[in-house]
């Protein structure tokens, strides 16, 4: 009989956090913004051991898969978009279901990105006055942000624009890879792995990134459902890094040193 798997993994045992199977994970923000707010999440599980060593081992696999296409890549001297007939039939397959680009790719750089960081803002401008709303004060820094974009807004339009484009990409991410929650951003957090790696980013950094991808694939495979909750429960949140023993430690793949290490915040705006 397989042992159930409730809450989440502690060591080399598995320790439930309760007999309901909910599992707190912190929320990553892939925001640019400036103010992101914390949150965490609060998910239904339904998985057992073998579940939690599966998604062990897919994770396995993604990343000696991205490590494989890398040296492809780096051998060639040029994009795999570029010359896919190189592709072996697995090699293609996972191409096409992480890598290759959605198909409303263009539209992101055509308005979509313009939306999408007033957004960032209108969010980072209200956090910031509820900030001062409240009493508490405000660095020359932040003071200085709200002065400047305190007038930037987004239209019922852009909204409805921006809704369309996710709806787009979310829909096409569930034909890939199947659709469970978090079916969109399983591929994103492929993608920014993968992009991490190749601007040889700090090792921190592809930490905390392999980390919300294992988190996203564990959910995608064995999630029921998930919601945000409040800032107050990211103490119970915190426990996700021993859900999946040493991950951070030996499963995290190596950056490239081919570029320097600061050019990773340029995968932002370009990975999703």
């Amino acid at each position: 009989m397989e042992r159930p798997v409730a809450g989440g993994i502690s060591g080399a045992d598995v320790h439930p956090h309760g007999s309901d199977g909910i599992l707190y994970v912190p929320g990553f923000n892939a925001s640019t913004a400036f103010c992101a707010e914390d949150f965490s999440y609060r998910c239904k599980m339904k998985w057992s051991y073998s579940d939690y060593e599966r998604v062990l081992r897919e994770y396995r696999e993604i990343v000696a898969m991205l490590n494989a296409l890398r040296a492809k890549e780096d051998r060639l001297g040029s994009p795999l978009a570029e010359q896919l007939d190189v592709l072996n039939e697995a090699e293609r397959r996972f191409w096409n279901t992480y890598l290759r680009p959605f198909s409303n790719a263009d539209d992101w750089e055509s308005g979509i990105a313009d939306i999408s960081e007033c957004v960032d803002i209108v969010d980072d401008v209200r956090i910031l006055s509820e900030k001062r709303g409240k009493g508490e004060s405000l660095t020359d820094v932040e003071r200085s942000y709200l002065r400047d974009y305190l007038d930037v807004s987004v239209s019922p339009e852009e909204k409805k624009a921006l809704q369309r484009f996710y709806d787009i990409r979310i829909r096409e991410a569930e034909q890939r890879v199947g659709s469970n929650i978090d079916a969109y951003n399983l591929i994103v957090r492929v993608r920014r792995v993968n992009m991490l790696q190749k601007l040889a980013a700090p090792q921190i950094i592809i930490e905390r990134e392999s980390a919300a991808l294992i988190e996203t694939l564990a959910l995608h495979r064995c999630g029921v459902r998930a919601e945000k909750t409040s800032p107050t429960l990211s103490v119970c949140a915190a426990s996700c890094r021993t859900i999946f023993p040493t991950m951070c430690s030996t499963l995290t793949p190596t950056a490239s040193t081919s570029t320097p290490a600061k050019a990773w915040r340029r995968f932002l705006s370009i990975c999703c």
